[in-house]
């Protein structure tokens, strides 16, 4: 809390669930173990303590262990922060490629897979709605304007940001949630043993949580069609800053 408000909603009644572009990106490096390239699917996830629901989760689906890096809410406001967390757990876990969701359900900044490839020195791609090896590379479409795409082969190691539709992700079934259980889970600080840069204390932090003000209220317009009709035009060309002769 603060003076003025709360600065996130209250959460305690509440369970967490996968982002849903993250669910895409554990089933891109799913797809990615069964074509041969990689050889493991580690799944790395940063926030408070009931996060760790997450890790099992996309344990179930198949990955092979996780780490959880504990923090704050607080400490997650802060893009690059979280990007130089994950950059250090990535380096730690001797990885070549990181799939990550194009963006978060809840913060929505669309940034930290960037941040992570910018900080790693990776190659980049996002908007990624496909994805293929080959060759040593991966080679993605990238989704673009107007119903476009681009066509990208990436030099390992690299980070890709999957859209939605990028796959079909698949569900936990009855097996793999049992399996899950006995699959690892490494728990870090936030920025701890990870050697990331000094940008992981955090910058950035959310001051207020409030609900936007309510503009000015909607005006009804009565009378014929045409008098609402030669209303509206005044109107339209008065926002123009069009004034005619005779119209005020």
């Amino acid at each position: 809390m603060t003076e003025e408000g709360p600065v996130w909603i209250d959460e305690t009644s509440l369970g967490y669930g996968i982002n849903d572009y993250d669910r895409y990106a554990v089933e891109a490096a799913l797809r990615l173990r069964e074509d041969g390239p990689v050889e493991e699917v580690v799944v790395v996830t940063a926030g408070p303590e009931d996060a760790a629901q997450i890790l099992r989760t996309c344990l179930a689906m198949g990955a092979d262990r996780a780490v959880h890096l504990r923090c704050e809410r607080d400490d997650l406001a802060d893009p690059l922060a979280v990007a130089a967390a994950l950059s250090g757990a990535v380096r730690a876990s001797g990885a070549q490629i990181v799939t990550a969701g194009l963006l978060s359900e809840d913060s929505g900044h669309g940034q930290v897979g960037g941040l992570v490839a910018g900080l790693l020195g990776w190659a980049w791609a996002s908007v990624v709605t496909a994805i293929r090896p080959e060759a040593g590379r991966l080679v993605v479409e990238r989704e673009l304007d107007g119903g476009r795409a681009a066509v990208v082969a990436l030099e390992l190691p690299a980070v890709v940001a999957v859209q939605t539709g990028v796959n079909t992700p698949r569900y936990a079934n009855l097996r793999g949630i049992m399996a899950a259980r006995r699959k690892p889970i490494e728990t870090l600080e936030f920025g701890a043993r990870l050697e990331e840069s000094a940008a992981a204390a955090g910058s950035f932090r959310r001051s207020l949580l409030a609900r936007p003000e309510r503009a000015q209220m909607a005006e009804m317009l009565t009378g014929s069609a045409e008098e609402v009709a030669a209303d509206l035009v005044v109107r339209f060309r008065r926002g123009a800053g069009i004034t005619l002769p005779g119209e005020s």
